[in-house]
């Protein structure tokens, strides 16, 4: 096998190595986020959960923040290639900029800024709601008894 043929082979494996990385990552964080998306409904509207939060919606939502996180994780296979070092090549990031620029705006971004506030502010709608719903229970008792 030549070089070039064994560092395209490189290549090819490292650029889907980023791109399923990045997108695990991207996904594992936005499915949290439609698992408690999907609890704020059952607390919020609980006698239409069973019609508002279906199978099939659910295979949809995952399907479409698969699609979604795989676009956008594929942003570093223009900037991840091959180079040889010591005889061997090796996969790297040919364009450090571009992949610090990409890293901020998605990752950062995308898998932690985000998620992170949309999980705190339906966690305390949930909260809210629980609390006043335990309040009027303690009112209804209060009232029968």
């Amino acid at each position: 096998m030549r070089r070039t043929e064994k560092s395209e082979k490189i290549a090819v494996v490292g650029h889907g190595f980023h791109v399923l990385y990045d997108s695990c990552k991207l996904l594992s964080a936005w499915i949290t986020v439609a698992i408690t998306a999907e609890r704020l409904v059952a607390v919020v509207q609980p006698l239409k959960v069973a019609t508002l939060s279906t199978t099939r919606r659910a295979r949809h939502v995952i399907v479409c923040l698969a699609l979604c996180c795989a676009v956008l994780a594929a942003f570093p296979l223009w900037t991840v290639g091959s180079e040889e070092f010591d005889g061997m090549p090796t996969c790297i990031r040919l364009e450090r900029s571009a992949y610090k620029s990409w890293l901020i705006g998605v990752v950062l971004v995308l898998t932690l800024t985000l998620p992170f506030f949309l999980l705190i502010v339906s966690t305390v709608i949930i909260v809210c709601f629980l609390m006043r719903s335990q309040h009027f229970r303690t009112n209804v008792r209060k009232l029968l008894l």
